[in-house]
């Protein structure tokens, strides 16, 4: 038993000693501080402020953090007022229409609240106001449904997610929307749909869900960061080390297009909210320390010194 013990022990020690070393790198090459109270809320508060810009869209993705997840659909982003007026031009009208209101005011109050009492209240409210919704086109339903029944423990079923989250699917395809918004959609329903396998730690499918949302928006950062996570899990860190390279490149590019623009604020946006700068927030990347070293290294020559000059320049 003490042998069994001391073995168990110094693997703890030995994870806890990789996680360090990926916060270090987060610190000496971005003088990032790695906290367990990371405020999603500020940042997706900044980024829908940021991206009402008319900006190109290929440029224009919030980060969804898996964990976080639910707070993405109670801000007004660009997609989530495109969604919106079509609710209300073809299923939200009359009566309806505050039912609707009921739905997002309750899921809001149940992502906001810290209580688990109040969870418990508000998660039960939406549901029964969802399934007093009778329109079966009514995908906007379906997609908080089925987060409720990922994230509230209460609700909790994978099964169930999973099955709302394809039957969103299949019910946008069909839907007369305009196809930014409609691709835009199909691709933040795939990373829900991978979360919702994350949840369940079924990291096959979780990972066959974000290479769906992947071939929907090829350069979509969000999906490539988990879906490199899932390699991970799955023991293919060459995978997952290429997928985090595209990720640090599209950060690289968003970069030197607002240095090309001589836009100091887009440059200070793209610079705090770096995709790349949420592998650190995971522990579980911390498996993948030795390319994540070889990565920032080959990209740091020179490059992010200069970038970090020219940001000091606009700061000053």
């Amino acid at each position: 038993m003490p042998e069994v013990m001391e073995k168990y022990d110094s693997s703890i020690v030995s994870d806890e000693v990789l996680i360090g070393r990926l916060h270090r790198l987060a610190r000496e090459h971005f003088q990032l501080t790695i906290k367990n109270d990371y405020d999603y809320l500020h940042s997706v508060k900044e980024s829908v402020r940021f991206f009402s810009l008319d900006l190109p869209q290929e440029i224009k993705e919030i980060f969804i953090p898996y964990r976080e997840a639910p707070i993405f659909w109670i801000y007004e982003s660009h997609l989530l007022n495109q969604v919106e007026e079509f609710m209300k031009f073809n299923f939200v009208k009359g009566s309806v229409g505050e039912l609707h209101k009921s739905i997002k005011e309750n899921y809001t109050k149940w992502v906001t609240t810290k209580l688990k009492s109040e969870k418990d209240y508000y998660a039960t409210t939406t549901v029964n106001f969802i399934e007093r919704d009778v329109n079966k086109h009514n995908f906007f339903k379906y997609i908080l449904k089925a987060i409720i029944h990922t994230y509230q423990p209460s609700f909790y079923s994978l099964d169930a997610a999973v099955e709302l989250l394809k039957v969103s699917l299949e019910t946008i395809e069909s839907l007369r929307m305009n196809d930014q918004a409609k691709s835009e959609l199909k691709y933040i329903l795939h990373l829900y749909k991978g979360f919702a396998f994350l949840k369940g730690r079924n990291y096959m499918d979780a990972n066959l869900s974000f290479k769906d949302a992947i071939d929907v928006k090829n350069h979509g950062c969000t999906a490539k960061i988990y879906s490199a996570f899932t390699e991970l899990q799955l023991n293919h860190e060459d995978i997952a080390a290429y997928l985090l390279n595209e990720v640090m490149a599209f950060d690289t590019q968003r970069l030197t297009m607002s240095i090309k623009a001589s836009n100091a604020g887009m440059f200070s946006y793209f610079f705090r909210n770096a995709f790349i700068y949420n592998i650190f927030h995971e522990r579980e990347f911390a498996k993948a320390l030795g390319s994540i070293e070889k990565m920032l290294s080959q990209h740091r020559v020179d490059d992010l010194h200069e970038l970090a000059r020219i940001k000091s320049g606009y700061d000053s």
